[in-house]
């Protein structure tokens, strides 16, 4: 397996965007105050063009018919680029909200899911799904964009 680029937290709250989506200025005014965030930070080209793929679309639907933990198993052992990257956000997503800790091996972040009691790994499969959706949303509103 390959290292996963998950390091320590920054010190200060950070935003980290998941979608191709750009925030306007105004959007970003908004997270700065309403969440106190200090940076905001853009993925890079690779993953927003890996994740405009297909991807997106079809990572909830395989959740709710595999299940979370089989899944991000699933994007593991397929190794490709846009499987790795699926992983790597749902892994930031996870360290984001503190369902994990952060980690620089794929396995330990398997490992860390499947020690979770039922009601934490509902949540974090639940909150995942959300972001899934969402994410899905603004990777298709790039597809119009200029």
């Amino acid at each position: 397996m390959t290292t996963s680029p998950l390091h320590e937290q920054p010190p200060h709250p950070a935003l980290i965007l998941l979608f191709n989506h750009r925030l306007t200025a105004r959007q970003e005014d908004d997270a700065r105050n309403s969440l106190g965030i200090d940076r905001i930070t853009n993925p890079p080209i690779s993953i927003r063009t890996i994740w405009a793929q297909a991807l997106s679309a079809g990572l909830p639907s395989m959740i709710l018919q595999n299940g979370f933990g089989q899944t991000l198993a699933f994007l593991l052992s397929k190794g490709k680029d846009k499987h790795l990257a699926a992983f790597e956000i749902i892994a930031l997503w996870l360290v984001n909200r503190k369902f994990i800790s952060p980690s620089n091996q794929q396995l330990d972040i398997l490992n860390q899911i499947s020690k979770m009691n039922q009601a934490q790994y509902l949540q974090a499969q639940r909150e995942t799904l959300a972001m899934l959706e969402w994410l899905k949303r603004y990777a298709n509103a790039a597809l119009f964009e200029g």
